[in-house]
C-alpha cells in the first residue's frame, strides 16, 4: 500500500476518501519510535459499534474558546462525550447519513472547538471514532450542537492493513 510523503511523514488516504462527512479517514505514519508506558499507550481497534450512551473519552489541542488564541502554549484536553443515537445528529444534519457515520454529544458539558478535527474517541482503551464535523454553531460552550464522529468499526481492517 503506498501514501503521500509529506514532510517527512507518510500518509495513507482511505481508497475512497472524500473532503466531505464521509470516509474520512486518513492514517499517519510517524518517522521513529514512540516510547511506550503507562500514560502513553496503543489503543485497540473495534469489532463493534458502542452501545448507544457510552462515554466515551476524547482528547485533543483544540482552541477552548472560539476566539482563543491559544498564546500560552498548546494544552492537551479531555472530556467526556456519549456516542448517541445518529437519530440525534439527522435532525440537525441535513445530509447522507451513511455507516461509517456517527454521532457525540454531551448536551452542556464537553464541547469540541476549532482545531479539533480528528479528536479521538476512546472507551476502555479501543478507538471507536474520530471528530468528523460539526456545526461551529455555539462552537466551544454548553450551546454547542452535537457532533457527527468517523466511525471506525467499518475500517478496522483498512486500519489493520495499513499499520501493519
Amino acid at each position: 500500500m503506498s501514501g503521500i510523503t509529506l514532510g517527512g511523514k507518510t500518509l495513507f488516504f482511505y481508497p475512497s476518501y472524500a473532503l466531505s462527512e464521509d470516509y474520512n479517514y486518513v492514517c499517519i505514519q510517524l518517522n521513529g519510535t514512540l516510547k511506550w508506558s503507562h500514560k502513553i499507550k496503543p489503543v485497540k481497534l473495534p469489532i463493534e459499534a458502542p452501545k448507544v450512551n457510552t462515554n466515551m473519552v476524547v482528547a485533543g489541542w483544540g482552541k477552548d474558546a472560539w476566539n482563543a488564541s491559544n498564546a500560552s502554549g498548546r494544552v492537551l484536553r479531555q472530556g467526556i462525550m456519549k456516542w448517541v443515537s445518529v437519530s440525534v445528529c439527522k435532525a440537525i444534519y441535513p445530509i447522507k447519513w451513511t455507516p461509517r457515520m456517527a454521532c457525540a454529544y454531551n448536551k452542556g458539558k464537553t464541547t469540541l472547538c476549532l482545531e479539533d478535527f480528528g479528536d479521538p474517541f476512546v472507551y476502555k482503551g479501543v478507538f471507536y471514532g474520530q471528530f468528523a464535523d460539526g456545526t461551529m454553531r455555539n462552537p466551544c460552550s454548553a450551546k454547542s450542537d452535537p457532533v457527527i464522529v468517523a466511525d471506525i468499526v467499518p475500517v478496522s481492517t483498512w486500519i489493520s492493513i495499513v499499520t501493519g
